[in-house]
């Protein structure tokens, strides 16, 4: 049985669908003959870092899993929860680039290039294109799609906390390519 929140999402509410709202799953519980479990999802949101007009509205917050706990139905045991970190936790609060953000990297990994969000040009690197006829190039784009080793990783789940007490660490590394480029005119 899966049962949601009492509350509508704050990132999605202004995407409601008629007079439906987007809710997070709160508990999921699994009954059997002599076994019951019901498995508690504590989140919370992110704040947005960086400006992009979005501070205010629910694309500057992200919906975060914190914790999974487990809970007997029949006696109301419980063992300690999943404990779930990512990277940009300052003070207590998570900061995420806002949802809608061009300030990205070629593979979609926040850079922090937010020049590139005030700009109406495509979210692609300057690009020349030549025209047919050899009548010149048309230039597309200005944006820095390049990959920033400090704000590649932010927002990535960077430790577990298990009921046991073990810990798992992820450690990221960014993508990187090897190659030519080739120019055709």
């Amino acid at each position: 049985e899966f049962q949601k929140s009492n509350s509508v999402r704050e990132d999605l509410d202004a995407y409601k669908f008629g007079s439906h709202s987007a809710y997070s799953l709160e508990s999921i519980k699994i009954e059997e003959t002599n076994t019951c479990v019901e498995w508690h999802l504590t989140y919370d949101y992110s704040r947005p870092i960086g400006g992009g007009g979005y501070t205010s509205r629910s694309e500057g917050k992200r919906l975060m899993l914190t914790e999974v706990g487990q809970e007997s139905c029949i006696d109301n045991t419980k063992i300690p929860p999943y404990k779930f970190f990512y990277k940009g936790l300052n003070n207590g609060s998570y900061y995420l680039p806002n949802r809608l953000t061009k300030a990205i990297d070629h593979w979609g990994f926040y850079n922090d290039k937010e020049g590139n969000n005030f700009s109406d040009e495509l979210n692609i690197p300057e690009t020349n294109q030549a025209l047919f006829g050899n009548k010149g190039y048309l230039n597309h784009g200005k944006s820095d799609r390049n990959t920033d080793p400090e704000w590649v990783d932010v927002g990535i789940m960077e430790k577990i906390i298990y009921p046991t007490g073990g810990v798992s660490e992820f450690v990221f590394e960014p993508n990187s390519f090897s190659g030519t480029e080739t120019v055709v005119d």
